[in-house]
C-alpha cells in the first residue's frame, strides 16, 4: 500500500501540498500519503523494518525538498523549502519526527548562514517551530544547534537576533526538561567561546553558564578549568551587565567551593588545584597598565586567597 500511494503521488506533488496554505485537496492529499507511509502506529510499536522503510521515504521527500528548494538561488524558493519542512514535522506525529530529527534540522541550521536575511529570519522561525515539536531531537547535535545560536546571535539585523533569543530560550527550556542528558557535552561549546570579544555571543555563553550552575544534577566546580579563565576575562569587559552577571557567577562559584570544602573536601582540593594555574595567570593580568583589568587581579586574589 506504501509504495502505490507513493507512485500516486509524486514527490513534487507532495511538497505542493505541504506549501499550500489554502487546505485543499492537495494538501490532504499529502496527509494521507503520509499516514500511508507511517500508519497509525509510533515507531516503537511497529517492526524495525517498518521503521526503516516509512524513516527511509521521509528522508527521500526531505532530501528533495533541499534538492528542489533550499539549494536554490531564488530567495522565494529557500523561503518555501523551509516551510515544507516544517509543515512536514507538523503533519508527522512526535514520535516519528525525532526518528528524523537531524535530516530535519540540519538543512534548515544551514539556511543560519544564508546570505538573505529574509531567508535566515524563517529559518530561525521554522526551527523553532520545529524544536516545539520534537523537543529533546534537537540535541541530537548540540553542537550544531550552539554553533547555530552563535550565528543568529551575531547577526546583523536586529530582527534575526532577537529570533535567536526566543530560539536560545527554547534550547534552555528544552535542555532543563530532560531526565538523561549529558550536560558534559556544553562544556566545550561554552569553553570554545567563552573567549569571544562579540558581545553578542558572550551575552550568549553567560546565560549558558549560569543555567548550568543553577541545576543541582550539573557539577560546575569539576569543569571549572574549561570556563573560569574566561569568566575572569569578561570582568574586564565594557559592558556593565556582563561584568556584573561573570562577576554573581564567579562569587556562586567560590561560595559552593567553600561550601563543598567540608563536605566533598577531595573534590574541593581537586577543584583548586585545577584552577590554581588560571588563577596565578588572572593575578597578573593586564600588568599595571590597564585599569579595567583591576576586577580580574582583584577577584583572582580573593580566589588565590581561598586555595591557600
Amino acid at each position: 500500500a506504501t509504495m502505490e500511494s507513493t507512485e500516486r503521488l509524486p514527490d513534487r506533488s507532495v511538497i505542493d501540498g505541504l506549501l499550500d496554505e489554502k487546505k485543499t485537496e492537495t494538501r490532504q492529499k499529502v496527509e494521507v500519503w503520509i499516514l500511508d507511509i507511517l500508519g497509525s502506529e509510533g515507531p516503537d510499536r511497529v517492526t524495525p523494518s517498518a521503521k526503516a522503510s516509512a524513516v527511509l521515504q521521509i528522508t527521500r521527500l526531505i532530501s528533495r525538498i533541499v534538492e528542489d528548494l533550499l539549494t536554490s538561488a531564488w530567495t522565494h524558493a529557500r523561503i518555501d523549502g523551509l516551510v515544507a519542512l516544517r509543515e512536514l514535522t507538523f503533519m508527522m506525529e512526535t514520535d516519528w519526527a525525532k526518528c528524523c530529527a537531524q535530516k530535519i534540522t540540519n538543512p534548515i541550521l544551514v539556511c543560519f548562514s544564508d546570505e538573505d536575511s529574509k531567508v535566515r529570519y524563517k529559518a530561525c522561525e521554522a526551527f523553532i517551530n520545529v524544536a516545539k515539536v520534537i523537543r529533546s531531537g534537537i540535541l541530537e547535535d548540540m553542537g550544531a544547534v550552539f554553533h547555530g545560536l552563535c550565528r543568529l546571535y551575531t547577526d546583523v539585523e536586529q530582527q534575526i537576533k532577537e529570533g535567536a533569543q526566543s530560539l536560545d530560550r527554547l534550547v534552555r527550556d528544552i535542555v532543563v526538561e530532560q531526565r538523561h542528558f549529558d550536560y558534559s557535552v556544553l562544556i566545550p561549546l561554552i569553553a570554545a567561546r567563552i573567549h569571544v570579544m562579540n558581545p553578542s555571543v558572550r551575552q550568549l555563553v553567560l546565560g549558558w553558564i549560569v543555567l548550568l550552575d543553577s541545576m543541582p544534577q550539573v557539577d560546575m566546580i569539576a569543569f571549572l578549568p574549561h570556563y573560569l579563565e574566561g569568566l575572569f576575562g569578561i570582568l574586564a569587559s565594557d559592558n556593565r551587565d556582563f561584568r556584573l552577571k561573570a562577576q554573581e557567577c564567579l562569587d556562586g562559584l567560590l561560595e559552593e567551593i567553600r561550601k563543598s570544602a567540608s563536605e566533598r573536601p577531595e573534590r574541593t582540593q581537586q577543584a583548586i588545584a585545577q584552577a590554581a594555574a588560571t588563577v596565578a595567570r588572572c593575578c597578573r593580568a593586564g600588568g599595571e597598565q590597564r585599569s579595567e583589568a583591576a576586577p580580574v587581579r582583584f577577584n583572582a586574589l580573593k580566589w588565590l586567597l581561598e586555595s591557600v
